[in-house]
């Protein structure tokens, strides 16, 4: 047995730990506040899913680097999907359950939150325990019958059959004149037939996942694949921009008169609300146009603050200028993170015109070509580009997710958005994630064939049982999710260019505000003014009454 890379194993330790610190930040940037007093439970098994996820599309890349090494990538791959289909079919969908029937009105003596005898609501445990049985022996069920009835593989070999020749009178195979089903040949004969194998339950398990994972995958790394570097283009452009001083007061005074406008229809808003036990859709759609304006107001006095802190800031020398240049770093941040995602993005494109889309004898290798050199170079930056590129796929699934999300028709269930996402949909949504990491490892996996070889122990796994697989060798052999993927990059690309966010210029909301004057003069009226003095009482009551709506 070859001796264990000790190296390999502190890389392995280290990615484990970069992947939960990187999902406890994407939980904590996108949580909202009030889960504080939830449930913490299924917050744990949110980031450990999460950490699971990330781990399971960085595997391959760890499983290249041990090649035949003393590492038990076989052990290690399939305790991971064990983890995974723990996950998926029992410990997540309790925690949803928990989620949805715990009771987060019952407060202590003092009124100031959970008391600890009902931070563990056994009412909410035990019909979280009675669903999750019966959806986890159902879906057992269904995997059953299926891999029962088809829980095959097929397999293109092919055969030669000839006489027996004196090796000495051959040099080569081709003297001994072995041709592939042609007539006439005497030497040797070579047919292709199909070789019809039985997998393993737990092989199937992990085809049929990869299978649904697929369809998610197509879809949401399809839109995320350019919405990641053109997001970061648009953030870019929406930076600050500074004004003068006669700019700035203006803009005091379109704050201040937005901001009294804004109270007051909030305020009249929620007056039309009391007493009503339902929402209509007219009041609905008025609602959300006003926190959307909300949101726009707030942003813009961001911005504006911002210019104002940076004129003091340069009138006072002295003045601590860290805030600012910490601002100006995340704008410059958001334009290299355009240019090297975009970079990514055209590559993946790239590569999977001219080699993943042909099912036969691809037109050029490409990336796989590039980490070929790369590993006769230095193999440690092969394995690296091959770690970017996954996660990129992984990165561009969780684009899509938070863009699309679970849509129905016109409407977003569990949408994921910053500040806004309870744990429930957090749940759901590490239920997509961890289907289509399956997914983008198979994807990888398919599109660096030429570089993985036939080494890995994921190659086994996803490039010759699952894809094998009776029925769904059709949908693999045929390029199907691929198509699929393309025809959603394009599509919101071309959505994507066509509608971008509105610009928050603040010279250009300068001019509007001066074009929008109604007397002509270019000067706001009194109550504007009066308006901008209650300025920041007005936009904490806005903030206030946006949130109780909401």
């Amino acid at each position: 047995m070859p001796d264990v890379n000790v190296a390999l194993v502190f890389v392995i330790i280290f990615v484990v730990c970069l992947c939960a610190f990187v999902a406890w930040c994407f939980f904590f940037f996108y949580r909202h506040p009030m889960e504080h007093d939830g449930p913490i439970w299924p917050q744990i098994v949110t980031v450990f899913s999460l950490t699971l996820t990330l781990f399971t599309v960085l595997l391959p890349p760890l499983d290249i680097a041990n090649g035949n090494g003393g590492i038990p990538m076989d052990d290690l791959w399939y305790a991971t999907f064990y983890m995974q289909a723990i996950m998926l079919s029992v410990i997540t969908p309790f925690a949803i359950f928990y989620h949805q029937a715990y009771n987060t009105g019952d407060m202590n003596d003092t009124g100031t939150g959970m008391s600890l005898a009902k931070a563990c609501q056994t009412k909410a445990m035990c019909m979280a325990f009675v669903r999750t049985v019966v959806a986890s022996a159902i879906l057992i069920l269904v995997i059953g019958l299926i891999y029962f009835g088809l829980g095959q593989a097929k397999l293109q070999i092919d055969t030669f059959s000839g006489k027996l020749l004196d090796i000495s009178t051959a040099t080569d195979i081709n003297t001994m004149d072995c041709q592939l089903a042609t007539e006439g040949v005497e030497a040797c004969d070579a047919v292709q037939v199909d070789l019809t194998m039985d997998v393993t339950f737990s092989v199937y398990c992990i085809a049929i996942v990869a299978f649904i994972g697929w369809w998610i995958f197509a879809v949401f790394a399809g839109v995320g694949l350019y919405a990641i570097p053109i997001d970061c283009y648009y953030h870019w452009r929406s930076r600050v921009r500074f004004l003068d001083s006669n700019e700035r007061a203006m803009q005091k005074e379109l704050i201040g008169a937005k901001a009294s406008k804004l109270y007051v229809d909030l305020d009249a808003a929620l007056k039309k609300l009391d007493g009503e036990e339902f929402v209509s859709r007219e009041n609905k759609q008025e609602l959300d146009e006003l926190l959307k304006d909300k949101e726009t107001l707030l942003l813009h006095f961001k911005n504006f603050k911002v210019c104002e802190d940076a004129a003091d800031a340069l009138a006072r020398p002295d003045a601590d200028n860290s805030a600012l240049e910490n601002l100006v770093m995340a704008q410059c941040v958001g334009l290299v993170a355009c240019i090297f995602s975009g970079c990514i993005s055209l590559l993946w494109t790239i590569h999977i015109i001219v080699y993943m889309l042909w099912v036969e004898d691809p037109l050029y290798g490409f990336l796989n070509d590039m980490l070929v050199l790369c590993d006769r170079g230095w193999e440690f930056l092969a394995i690296m580009m091959y770690s970017i590129f996954s996660f990129y796929m992984m990165l561009c699934v969780i684009k899509g997710n938070s863009r699309l999300g679970l849509s129905v028709g016109f409407i977003t269930l569990h949408p994921l958005q910053p500040k806004e996402t309870i744990v429930s949909s957090f749940l759901v949504n590490t239920q997509l994630m961890a289907l289509a990491s399956f997914a983008v490892v198979q994807f990888c996996m398919h599109g660096f064939r030429g570089y993985a070889g036939p080494n890995s122990s994921a190659t086994a796994i996803f490039n010759v049982a699952a894809r094998n697989l009776t029925f769904l060798e059709y949908w693999y052999r045929n390029n199907v999710f691929v198509w699929i993927l393309i025809l959603f990059a394009a599509l919101s690309t071309v959505y994507l260019c066509l509608r971008p966010p509105p610009r928050l210029d603040l010279k250009q909301q300068f001019q509007d505000a001066v074009e929008l004057d109604a007397d002509g003069s270019g000067k706001l009226d009194v109550e504007d003014i009066r308006a901008h003095q209650e300025m920041n009482q007005e936009m904490t009551s806005a903030e206030t009454k946006a949130d109780r709506a909401a």
